[in-house]
């Protein structure tokens, strides 16, 4: 039986081969591997993506996902809402969502025409680091903490290259030891330096480090809402995280949607272990073109939720 194109376009048996000398035991089931660790069964899959016709841009290939179970026991008598909220503002590499009996952490990696040159510098890479992250990040409790001896990788260098992609397209400014930049969230919106709100807020920081996972990069990625209060920015989180899994045409989705920093806001959260540094040498500047592109879909989203009774 000929291989469905969609499995034939992601190199599944690399992938397990590559899971296995990062000590990671990996099986194969139908089109998934399963891997095992610390009492967590992390599964990736590959799916087909939907058929599109209007879509802009090349089409996609395969959507491949890193889908987490946690184990009601791993919760313990800690609701599932706030369970996933402490996950998701911790932000390793998925979002925590549950349906009100079980809790799960996802990824969602989209491969498109034309991109079998980022497969082992960027794809491979991202999903290795989600399998191992995962069963780390369920570890999250409020006395959590992490006292790294070593710094982060990312430097100056690595922020300039960033800058000198976005400012292209943005206001942006690179230091020594993090990035941010401003961007529209639409293609007539200006810096809100210029008097104008309707921009997100981009933060790349080297010197946050995880309070499980050590030192790495952080990446918060802030829009300029206020939803009012706590329920409504929770609801929204929870909405968005599930539609970033469940859209096939976004960037890689290996953050989560979370309560931001500002009162009545929202963020996309994530943090890159020190380990992606090395085998993706330039992810820094794929989640900030990443993240441009999301702010963007994001406020369509809410757009389009506002609108419906």
């Amino acid at each position: 039986m000929a291989k469905s194109s969609h499995l034939s376009s992601v190199p599944m048996i690399e992938l397990h081969d590559s899971l296995r000398r990062e000590g990671l035991a990996a099986a194969f089931e139908v089109n998934e591997l399963v891997s095992a660790q610390n009492g967590l069964v992390t599964r990736i899959r590959v799916d087909a993506p939907p058929r599109t016709t209007d879509a802009e841009g090349p089409p996609a290939t395969a959507i491949v996902r890193v889908i987490t179970e946690v184990p009601r026991h791993v919760v313990g008598d800690t609701e599932l809402s706030s369970f996933a909220l402490a996950l998701n503002r911790l932000a390793a590499l998925g979002a925590a969502t549950h349906d009100g009996s079980t809790l799960r952490l996802a990824s969602r990696l989209t491969i498109f025409e034309g991109e079998e040159h980022a497969w082992r510098k960027l794809h491979q890479p991202l999903l290795i680091a989600a399998v191992r992250v995962a069963p780390e990040a369920t570890l999250v409790s409020s006395s959590a903490t992490s006292e790294p001896d070593d710094e982060s990788p990312w430097s100056a260098a690595d922020f300039e290259t960033v800058e000198r992609h976005l400012s292209r397209v943005c206001v942006c400014f690179a230091g020594e030891h993090g990035f941010s930049a401003e961007f529209g969230l639409s293609d007539d919106a200006r810096s809100a330096a210029a008097g104008h709100h309707d921009t997100s807020l981009l933060q790349l920081d080297a010197e946050e480090p995880h309070p499980l996972l050590g030192p790495g990069l952080s990446l918060r990625l802030h829009l300029p809402l206020h939803l009012g209060g706590d329920a409504r920015i929770l609801a929204t989180c929870e909405h968005l995280n599930r539609r970033d899994e469940e859209t096939a045409d976004l960037p890689p989705h290996f953050g989560a949607w979370c309560p931001g920093r500002f009162a009545g806001s929202v963020a996309y959260a994530a943090f890159l272990p020190s380990e992606l540094h090395r085998t993706a040498p330039n992810i820094a500047v794929n989640v900030a073109l990443w993240a441009l592109v999301r702010a963007r879909w994001a406020s369509g989203e809410l757009e389009e939720l506002a609108d419906t009774p």
